[in-house]
C-alpha cells in the first residue's frame, strides 16, 4: 500500500482497523471490520482469515458467517463456503432473522 491511504475511503478503513487489530487482536468488532474494509478493497485471500478470527471469539455471529463465505467463494472454495453458509443459516434462524436466510439461500442456489 503505497501513498496517503486517507485519500481512498476505503482503504482508510483498512488502516483505521488494521491499527485497532494490532492493539488488540481479539476484538471481534475490529477483526470483522477489518475483514469488511478489506472486501471493499476486493482482497477476499486477506479479509478471510479475519473474519475466521472473528468467527472464533463469537461463533453465532451470522453476518461473519456470509461474509466469509463470499471471501471463499471468490478464492473458489464452495465447499468451504458451503459449511459456513450452513452454519450461518442455522444461527440466523435460531435468532430469528428472516433477512440472513433469504441472503444465505440465495447463496447457497448458486453453490454447483
Amino acid at each position: 500500500m503505497t501513498g496517503d491511504p486517507t485519500a481512498n475511503p476505503a482503504r482508510a478503513k483498512v488502516a483505521k482497523w488494521s491499527a485497532l487489530v494490532d492493539k488488540n487482536p481479539d476484538h471481534e468488532l475490529a477483526r470483522y471490520s477489518l475483514g469488511s474494509a478489506l472486501m471493499e478493497c476486493g482482497e477476499f485471500a486477506a479479509a478471510e482469515p479475519h473474519f475466521a478470527r472473528a468467527l472464533a471469539l463469537r461463533d453465532d455471529w451470522v453476518m461473519a458467517y456470509i461474509l466469509r463465505a463470499k471471501c471463499l467463494l471468490q478464492l473458489r472454495r464452495p465447499a468451504e463456503a458451503k459449511e459456513l453458509l450452513l452454519r450461518g443459516r442455522h444461527h440466523s434462524i435460531e435468532q430469528k432473522h428472516d433477512a440472513p436466510v433469504e441472503e444465505i439461500d440465495a447463496l447457497l442456489g448458486m453453490l454447483p
